[in-house]
């Protein structure tokens, strides 16, 4: 599906040639692609395509496989560049290989690099080489692979770095320069080595006819500097602006910065617009964006009892024998400006909408226009028709006359919704009968009626006939109308003012409760990825749900729009789910929580997010506990190798591997940890409950009752002293017997560790899962490690992985290779091993999610044949910066997951 392939078989005969081991032959392969005309070759011709000397070399090798390099091609830039990849070593042996990197610029060759691996035998390893760029134009990158004292293979990458990015100061201002608000930016890029920036300043002056308006200076701490010049001191007109790159030397570089590349002057206009009102509009997700900022709109009809700090636009109701409405309007207006209270006018006609537009157009309290299919007063010329087609030339007026706000029509009426749908930015459903199930069902009439680029909001309005408001049913009518589709509110205060009859400052009491809880998700609701929406009605029940993805996290809201009681079941990322209206935690089973629904019964749920997963293997003969995993009993146990960063900052810098596995009295884990420098391990405390995560150690979090409440703490240093802990509210002391041996080797150190299940009070059954996680803190990388992301905070159980005890039978497991973060298109790489003797069926699952939601996910059946292993591969395209969640699971014929990794990376800013 995305690609294609070729084989070639070239009889020797055919060129008259036939090698031996050990010669060598020039060769090039080049691919043409039509689609984008692009050529590509493996040995770069520089454009004369039949030049042999040119040509890469291929040597006829032995019977014997040999090990060869996949490496990662980077764009090159000029500084912290990466070479990366794999080395793959097919044999069914441990190779011992030497990579040599070297880079070659117009001058020469620059300083080479080399390193030593052990390629464990049918697997990949890992490699990396970081370098800087010292000088303009070509480039060459070679990465050679020795074994035996003989190159094998080479990769060679040419590039190019244009000049231009070796000016030491670059200047970036719009031209010409408009002062927005009260600040005028200014950024300025020094374009020289990390370590070295810090000894250095950038200044900036901006003169006008000579005289110097503003002089700054910043200690830049990173390349980018950022400059504000406050407005007040600024008017429009022709400046000169300097800036200048001050101190600093550059001994560690070949380089020498010449005072003219120092400094960087432009002639600039800077123009300071007149501040215009806020235009304020529709955003994509339907709610109302005042300038930049999103809002899930509530607007409450009524003189008074808003709460200024609430973001509520109040509407002022205009009662039949008003003398003078223009004067109410004018009143409420001033009194939203003074009070940060956003203000709709509603308009009667078309000699209204002249007069309110002309005087209010520019009032910055100013939210929005309303026109209705009601009338608001008794008789007259301009009274507000019950026919929704007259309102065409009253929209029509009032779009051409302003522009910048929104106009909202409210329509009673099913037959009037798509009439009024063409005339609105907001089309307001009115429902009188304050049923939940009403409201919902209108809702969902709209916004089948509406035009695409229409909002449809729920307007409740009071009925006359019907006194009697039953506020569950008002807060069940607003989220079952979310939960439907609607992206605002407006809130008639009769509706829900104690008495259907008065308008006071305590008008809003009622639903106020109800309306602080929408503002408390209105970040879900505006900034939030909007997904299915269910509509649950078997068993007489009438419940909506619909589910948002927003920064990393899915949420459930769901409302009983019915009198009728009932349990609906809903699967779940996680095993937790947490209530964001009161904090309570409900936990999940399989991926799956029901939830009881009373009458007029309101979620919104938080989902903790899927976490990684491990099945530890059973074993008939525990291990000997040496520090040594050399055990046979460890041959089928899966790895887990996908630690990260505790804080989420991405992959760490040292490898670490952890094998699980189990008997009737003890859990074993085995821990290979692998490290920058063997000669930098820390390993101070030496009596047992001492401060051992002071040193280079290994933490383990485990929740026997998987009740994320209630957990253990063990930890080690590398020399084994112990340190253990019961947690939870506010923490207990606790000492138990475990065992723990540890073994330092060149490049790594090794642990056993044996807990007995009888520390915790009972063993486990075969499918227990209990609640896990393994920490390990790196002195020489400084980093801390960890297997399940906590984001930077250890004690959350919540948080940990599962430990799932299986069965004699192996569970298959992915060990990953390479995962890459960064803008563009990433790979992840890694092997799946099946160490059983039997054939097993699975299906291999990838997702990748960013704060949007989900990017890629692919779930293909593997058939996975006895001790075997094979390559697997996911592409995956990073689009915008944030948290990134990479998993890769397999999950068994009944669709539990026996075994997931969980890679999360946080990516900066462009």
């Amino acid at each position: 599906e995305d690609r294609w392939e070729a084989e070639f078989y070239i009889p020797f005969s055919t060129l008259g040639n036939t090698p031996e081991v050990g010669h060598i032959w020039r060769m090039n392969i080049l691919r043409s692609t039509v689609s984008n005309s692009e050529l590509a070759a493996w040995s770069c011709p520089f454009g004369r395509l039949d030049d042999v000397s040119r040509f890469g070399e291929v040597v006829f090798g032995d019977e014997s496989p040999k090990a060869y390099l996949v490496p990662a091609v980077r764009d090159i830039r000029r500084f912290n560049n990466q070479v990366s990849g794999h080395i793959a070593n097919p044999t069914i042996e441990t190779a011992e290989v030497t990579l040599r990197f070297r880079l070659f610029d117009s001058v020469g060759e620059q300083t080479p690099q080399e390193r030593n691996f052990v390629a464990e035998a049918q697997l990949e390893t890992v490699f990396d080489f970081l370098f800087d760029i010292e000088r303009g134009g070509r480039h060459a990158r070679c990465v050679s692979l020795i074994q035996n004292d003989a190159e094998v293979y080479r990769h060679t990458t040419i590039g190019r770095l244009a000049e231009t990015k070796f000016n030491p100061l670059a200047l970036i201002v719009p031209d010409p320069v408009v002062a927005v608000g009260d600040k005028l930016e200014i950024r300025a890029y020094v374009n020289l080595p990390e370590a070295e920036i810090v000894g250095h300043k950038v200044q900036v002056q901006l003169k006008k006819d000579n005289a110097l308006v503003a002089d700054l200076t910043e200690h830049p701490e990173s390349r980018n500097v950022r400059f504000e010049v406050p407005t007040a001191k600024l008017l429009p007109g022709e400046y000169e602006l300097q800036v200048d790159l001050l101190g600093g030397t550059h001994t560690d570089w070949h380089l020498t910065v010449p005072e003219s590349a120092r400094r960087r002057t432009v002639a600039i206009t800077i123009t300071v617009p007149q501040p215009e009102p806020l235009r304020v509009r529709v955003d994509v997700n339907g709610g109302i964006q005042i300038g930049e900022v999103g809002s899930f709109p509530i607007v409450v009809m009524g003189n008074g009892g808003v709460p200024a700090d609430m973001g509520i636009a109040v509407l002022p109701i205009m009662p039949a024998d008003v003398e003078n409405p223009d004067a109410l309007v004018a009143g409420a207006l001033m009194a939203g400006s003074q009070a940060d209270v956003p203000i709709v006018v509603t308009t009667f006609g078309t000699d209204d909408v002249r007069r309110r537009v002309a005087a209010y157009q520019y009032h910055p309290a100013l939210f929005a226009w309303l026109i209705a299919d009601r009338p608001f007063t008794e008789s007259g010329e301009n009274a507000v028709p019950a026919d929704v087609g007259q309102l065409r030339r009253w929209h029509e007026l009032t779009r051409g006359l302003d522009s910048k706000h929104p106009t909202i029509v409210l329509v009673g009426q099913r037959a009037g919704f798509r009439v009024a749908s063409s005339l609105a930015d907001v089309l307001g459903i009115v429902d009188t009968s304050g049923d939940a199930a009403v409201a919902a069902e209108l809702i969902t009439a709209g916004l089948a009626a509406k035009d695409d680029n229409v909002t449809v909001w729920l307007c409740q309005l009071a009925n006359p006939a019907n006194d009697v408001v039953i506020p569950a049913s008002i807060r069940a009518s607003m989220f079952a109308g979310i939960c439907a589709g609607a992206t605002g509110l407006i809130i008639d205060s009769e509706f829900v003012a104690p008495s259907p009859t008065s308008v006071d400052e305590e008008a809003v009491s009622m639903a106020l409760p109800y309306l602080e809880e929408i503002k408390m998700i209105e970040p879900i609701l505006v900034y939030g990825t909007r997904r299915e929406t269910e509509h649950f009605t078997h068993d007489d029940l009438n419940i909506y749900a619909t589910r948002y993805w927003h920064e990393g996290f899915e949420y459930i809201l769901a409302a009983n729009a019915g009198t009728k009681a009932g349990e609906i079941i809903f699967e779940i990322p996680g095993d937790l789910a947490e209530s964001v209206l009161d904090g309570r935690k409900i936990t999940g089973i399989n991926g799956k929580v029901l939830l009881q629904f009373d009458p007029y019964t309101v979620y919104v749920l938080k989902l903790v997010e899927k976490k990684p997963v491990v099945t530890a293997h059973k074993i008939t003969t525990a291990p000997e506990v040496d520090g040594a995993l050399d055990d046979k009993s460890w041959r089928q146990a899966p790895v887990i190798a996908g630690f990260i960063q505790t804080d989420g900052g991405g992959l760490p810098a040292v490898r670490t591997k952890v094998m699980a596995a189990w008997t009737n009295d003890a859990l074993y884990l085995g821990l290979r940890c692998h490290e920058l420098d063997m000669n930098t391990l820390t390993a101070a405390t030496t009596e047992r409950d001492g401060p051992v995560w002071d040193d280079d150690c290994i933490k383990l979090f485990i929740d026997p009752n998987h009740n994320h409440h209630n957990w253990f703490e063990l930890v080690c240093n590398t020399d084994g002293i112990c340190f253990d802990q019961f947690k939870q509210e506010g923490g207990e002391s606790w000492d138990a017997e475990w065992t723990v041996a540890c073994q330092k080797f060149d490049k790594y150190w090794e642990a056993e560790i044996m807990i007995p299940f009888a520390i915790f009070g009972k063993p486990p059954q075969i499918g227990t899962v209990w609640g896990f996680n393994i920490g390990r803190d790196s002195k020489a990388s400084d980093q801390r490690i960890e297997w399940s992301c906590t984001y930077g905070k250890a004690h959350s159980p919540n948080r940990f992985g599962d430990l799932i005890f299986g069965s004699t039978t192996a569970s298959p497991y992915v060990t990953l290779q390479e995962a890459t973060f960064h803008h563009g298109r990433n790979n992840l790489v890694g092997t799946l091993t099946n160490a059983d003797t039997n054939e097993q069926n699975f299906f291999l699952a990838y997702e990748f999610l960013d704060q949007d939601g989900e990017v890629a996910a692919q779930r293909s059946p593997i058939v996975l044949e006895p001790r075997s292993r094979a390559r697997v591969q996911f592409a995956y395209n990073v689009r915008m910066s944030g948290y990134q969640v990479l998993n890769v699971s397999l999950v068994d014929d009944n669709n539990a997951v026996r075994y997931r990794e969980c890679l999360v990376h946080r990516i900066g800013e462009r």
